[in-house]
């Protein structure tokens, strides 16, 4: 189907597949471009709570505070820099949703790099980080909760469950 990533096919940290390059799922392999995906057991390995925190675990890419001087792709003062240069705004399913996005309801950051970015949704010369959300699944039910505990008082519960309720509908929720 196009316009949706298929997320079943990815193995552990291994991501398998990509809309990169033509809006239709692509294996990795045969993406023509700098392309890195953080997979959703990546995610819960490193205890990635945020796209500020998996851009530093994505290569040629850092976040800056901005103080005001530059517009483009700010969330909440994080500026995205790919390869040096100013990336774009970050996007959820590859459309412009320009926040600081929270993992508890994400399969996977996705990170482009350089000018060929622009074939991935609306990209810029740096680059651009897109988001893929959580999505019903129809061939299992489950149900999980996880909780964690961190420095400074930091105290964080997600809770996600999905239910099949035909071969075509499926329900999930994530808080």
């Amino acid at each position: 189907l196009p316009f949706v990533v298929n997320t079943e096919r990815d193995n552990g940290f291994v991501a398998a597949s990509s809309l990169a390059g033509g809006r239709l799922a692509t294996d990795l392999a045969d993406t023509p471009a700098a392309y890195s995906v953080l997979t959703r057991e990546f995610i819960e390995a490193l205890n990635i709570t945020d796209l500020a925190t998996a851009i530093e675990w994505t290569v040629n890419t850092n976040a800056n505070t901005d103080n005001g001087a530059l517009q483009n792709s700010q969330v909440n003062n994080l500026v995205t820099l790919s390869r040096g240069v100013t990336a774009g705004t970050p996007q959820r399913n590859f459309f412009p949703f320009g926040v600081n996005f929270d993992s508890y309801n994400l399969d996977r950051f996705d990170f482009s790099r350089g000018p060929n970015s622009i074939l991935f949704g609306n990209g810029a010369l740096g680059g651009s980080a897109n988001v893929v959300t959580k999505q019903a699944r129809f061939d299992r039910p489950f149900r999980e909760i996880a909780a964690s505990v961190g420095s400074w008082g930091n105290l964080r519960t997600t809770v996600d469950a999905n239910q099949p309720l035909s071969r075509q509908l499926a329900v999930r929720a994530n808080e």
